[in-house]
């Protein structure tokens, strides 16, 4: 096995150097495999010790939700049930996989301090820690994604191929982010608090419960789901008299711009039967790119510094 990295409290070499030791600690990191996966597990093992059904906890407290939020939203966005639910039950799995990543993963360096102070571990593992342990919390969603697929009859159809390569972009894009931000928050106590608020908002503000193209816009037709027709629709008010109106190019721009629509795009789809869209790939993987290469140049900037800041 390679020898661990150490820590030092001051930069002695070039910035060319810091970067290969920031890349050296996430293939590190990557090869301590054994460790962040008996620590994940542990975690979720530790959370349910004691309690009856365990871990199974997890599936029923989703069942129950997604059985009283469903029926309840199905009536009143007066959406089919059997078009409403496997919607809704899908977006909030993916969406509890991205939040918690992101929050738990923004106080990854934190909650491990004690271990980053007394052995020279590299940091980014109890970031894989984190996103281990949200893996296995998805992993008990998925009978009830099962249940329901069974029950509304779409279960054979569900694209599986499709899904995992959603699946991993979900996972390369959420894993940037949450190692940047444990740095960060690790330096910056309070941005985890606004981080857990603009989480929150963007849970409404991203198609978790609401359907896109049952949604009804300014002018009171469906919203387009593709942005291509959300274009065309936005400039045909223009083109026919009519006046563009800023909400639209609002929404236009959020739906756009958001990586959560686009995250719930390469999953939720395929895990209900439905493909996913090519500008949703495109976007996550020019996402990922830019997101990695941004946190590959922090960490050489701050690795030195992680221990000291928690």
């Amino acid at each position: 096995m390679a020898p661990l990295p150490k820590y030092y409290a001051a930069a002695t070499a070039s910035f060319g150097e810091e970067f290969k030791n920031a890349c050296n600690d996430l293939v590190t990191s990557f090869k301590n495999t054994r460790i962040w996966f008996a620590l994940g597990l542990n975690d979720v093992v530790a959370r349910y010790r004691g309690s009856v059904l365990g871990p199974f906890w997890i599936t029923l407290t989703t069942a129950v939700f997604v059985l009283g939020i469903g029926l309840l939203y199905a009536g009143l966005m007066n959406v089919p049930v059997d078009r409403y639910i496997p919607w809704m039950t899908t977006g909030l799995v993916v969406w509890s996989l991205i939040s918690q990543v992101v929050l738990e993963g923004a106080d990854a360096f934190v909650a491990a301090s004690d271990v980053l102070r007394q052995a020279a571990l590299p940091a980014p593992l109890f970031v894989w820690r984190v996103i281990w342990r949200n893996v296995l919390t998805f992993v008990h969603q998925l009978p009830v994604l099962i249940i329901v697929g069974l029950w509304f009859g779409y279960l054979l159809h569900v694209r599986l191929g499709e899904a995992a390569i959603g699946f991993a972009l979900v996972l390369i894009n959420v894993s940037w982010f949450a190692l940047a931000f444990a740095a960060i928050c690790a330096r910056f106590r309070d941005l985890k608090q606004i981080l857990a608020s603009l989480i929150q908002l963007l849970f409404f503000l991203s198609p978790v419960l609401w359907i896109p193209n049952e949604m009804r816009g300014l002018s009171g037709h469906p919203t387009a789901a593709s942005p291509v027709a959300q274009v065309l629709a936005l400039l045909h008010g223009p083109t026919g008299g009519e006046p563009l109106h800023l909400r639209s190019v609002a929404y236009l721009l959020l739906m756009a711009l958001n990586p959560i629509v686009h995250m719930l795009d390469v999953l939720r789809g395929p895990l209900i039967g439905e493909p996913f869209h090519l500008h949703s790939v495109l976007y996550l993987l020019a996402s990922a790119l830019a997101g990695w290469a941004f946190t590959l140049v922090f960490l050489a900037k701050v690795r030195r510094r992680i221990v000291h800041y928690v």
